[in-house]
């Protein structure tokens, strides 16, 4: 494919991407890529090591990044993000917020502002619908990113112990409640989260 052919078809890609695409090696495609991210009108920029994006591309969005970003980690958007986008709280968060089964950490880079929180790989399983857009990623259903910011709460003791006005009517208590018997093994933590979701629901 040649290389305007290849930038019209990705918003976002790696480096082995555009090498595997253009058949050359790794070490060519990286010199090529940092040439065209270079210049105030460059089509690209570099997000972090390995990963491109094209932001004024029509299909990008910085959700689709975050498959990406997350390379061989299991995870999808999660917590106040994902709260936002079923519409149980209408306040846009600042930072996408991200499940991994990978270390926690932030990145800031000019297609957005992102933060990973580490959860164990069974709190991955479940309760995460693919979105197949042009830029695909996971999200997490409603009743999963409230049971990941409960889980954190008090795990963490000072992340998500504050909630802005939530909209509970979204949710589905047998979900929630299916959600945490299968993922939440530990008796004292499960009864924890119970208790905060019983505080929110008043």
């Amino acid at each position: 494919m040649n290389l305007f052919g290849f930038l019209r078809q990705r918003p976002a890609f790696t480096t082995r991407q555009f090498a595997h695409a253009q058949g050359v090696s790794l070490s060519s495609a990286s010199r090529k890529l940092k040439t065209l991210s270079h210049g105030a009108s460059a089509p690209l920029i570099a997000v972090t090591r390995g990963v491109w994006a094209q932001p004024q591309h029509a299909s990008f969005t910085p959700y689709g990044l975050v498959p990406l970003l997350l390379g061989n980690e299991q995870g999808y958007i999660s917590l106040l993000s994902a709260l936002q986008r079923h519409g149980v709280i209408s306040q846009i968060p600042q930072v996408i917020q991200v499940a991994t089964t990978g270390h926690g950490r932030k990145l800031e880079c000019a297609a957005g502002s992102y933060e990973f929180f580490h959860f164990d790989s069974r709190m991955i399983r479940g309760g995460m619908e693919w979105l197949d857009l042009a830029m695909p990623y996971g999200l997490a259903t409603a009743e999963k990113a409230l049971l990941d910011a409960l889980y954190l709460s008090v795990r963490k003791g000072q992340r998500f112990s504050r909630f802005p006005e939530l909209d509970l009517s979204v949710l589905e208590e047998k979900k929630f409640m299916a959600l945490l018997r299968a993922q939440v093994t530990l008796g004292v933590l499960r009864k924890a989260i119970l208790k905060k979701w019983e505080s929110l629901r008043g």
